[in-house]
């Protein structure tokens, strides 16, 4: 037996013929959740070495209330061959020529195929103003994000980051949530704010990507055009650039390009 389901869209009837009870499991729930806390475990143990972790606030007990930060959400990406690519992007400005709004989207690439793994018409889609607030997490109070000598690059990279984020969380909600960290729509202060010095641990993690990512030292000095990655590295949103740079040319097959970081 046959169920009819009708839809309006814009005025428009549209008819669709969907069979009773034709919808099935796809795979074992019991084996993806064991699977799903078996990444749970290694997330969290790597988000802490690396001090991916920001504290929200605390539960009724007092317990703290943890996210994670954007490299953690692509670093899940990453295990399961998906990066976050910006497809789209838009620039409001004022009457003097200065940027008030950047607006990002993203879609989902498979580092496989090099293709969207959703509509291209799809995604998701991230917005910084130049005028927004945020409120303090210890004191409660609210204060610009940004000032007016904030460079205008750091906005757009805040709406870049906000739309990737969304994307990766659509896909790996469930993982984070084992894992034991909120999944929060808004992304910490400390994400935007301040470009953050390289440590020497942080060149263990970006060399681990590296691995991970199945490439090998002398590939990526090529990829770049150095000798060592500390000519063009001194940041952590440069690192962390470069691991998207390389992600993408993973899906595409290009290794050969030389790419200069801001």
């Amino acid at each position: 037996m046959e169920e009819e389901q009708i839809y309006e869209r814009e005025g428009v009837e549209v008819t669709d013929i969907v069979p009773a009870g034709s919808f099935q499991l796809v795979y074992d729930p019991k084996e993806a959740v064991i699977r799903g806390r078996e990444v749970a475990r290694l997330l969290r143990s790597i988000v802490e070495q690396a001090s991916w972790i920001y504290t929200i606030g605390t539960d009724a007990r007092g317990k703290p209330i943890e996210g994670l930060l954007f490299p953690a959400w692509q670093t899940i990406g990453t295990w399961y061959g998906v990066i976050a690519t910006i497809v789209e992007l838009k620039e409001e400005r004022d009457e003097r020529g200065k940027l008030v709004r950047a607006r990002a989207r993203a879609l989902p690439i498979s580092m496989k195929t090099g293709q969207p793994i959703v509509p291209e018409e799809g995604g998701e889609w991230g917005i910084a103003e130049r005028d927004e607030m945020i409120r303090d997490r210890k004191t409660g109070s609210w204060k610009r994000r940004w000032d007016e000598n904030t460079p205008e690059h750091v906005i757009v990279m805040a709406a870049c980051t906000r739309a990737k984020r969304r994307v990766l969380q659509n896909l790996f909600a469930p993982i984070v949530a084992l894992a034991g960290y909120k999944v929060e729509e808004e992304e910490e202060e400390s994400e935007v704010e301040k470009e953050q010095p390289i440590e020497p641990s942080d060149w263990a993690q970006f060399w681990g990507q590296v691995k991970r990512l199945g490439l090998t030292s002398e590939q990526v000095h090529d990829f770049f055009g150095v000798k060592s990655m500390t000519e063009i590295i001194q940041t952590k949103s440069q690192m962390q650039n470069a691991l998207n740079a390389l992600a993408e040319a993973v899906s595409k097959g290009e290794f050969k390009q030389e790419l200069k970081l801001k």
